[in-house]
């Protein structure tokens, strides 16, 4: 039995499936991970998703024709996994409502900050005013401890 050499070319499909599928892998992984909910980009997952997780800058690399059998498999995943449009919907709403809520409790906290920080300047104004009452006093003693001292 002898051993062919693969192609360049057969060697360049494999590297490229073997990519691909590390990259489906992944994301299955972080939506199994992540309740459901892909939370990269913008919770889509799609073929262009796919390629780009593997590492990969153009979307027509699945066209050519020895990935042909490869993009049908991604098709096929995806299709399981749920489509690109129906995981993306509620993954997104999710993550918007989990910021809307951490941004809603900053705010609360926020205000909360403030108002304490109003009391203290209304503390503080209050000690500024007795003090300048004080001030006003003890110059009126001192006026007239001066002028007591120059008529004696």
């Amino acid at each position: 039995m002898t051993h062919v050499e693969a192609s360049p070319h057969d060697q360049s499909a494999q590297s490229t499936a073997g990519k691909i599928r590390a990259a489906m892998a992944r994301i299955e992984y972080e939506i199994a991970n992540g309740n459901g909910i892909y939370s990269v980009g913008d919770g889509r997952v799609s073929l262009q998703e796919v390629i780009r997780r593997a590492g990969f800058k153009s979307p027509a690399l699945l066209e050519k024709q020895r990935h042909r059998a490869l993009k049908q498999e991604v098709q096929r995943w995806l299709k399981r996994l749920g489509s690109a449009s129906s995981v993306s919907k509620w993954p997104r709403l999710l993550l918007l409502q989990d910021r809307l809520q951490k941004a809603t409790d900053d705010l609360q906290a926020l205000m909360q900050d403030r108002a304490e920080a109003e009391l203290e300047i209304i503390h503080l104004s209050e000690l500024i005013q007795k003090k300048d009452e004080q001030i006003l006093k003890l110059e009126r003693e001192l006026s007239s401890l001066q002028r007591c001292k120059c008529s004696s």
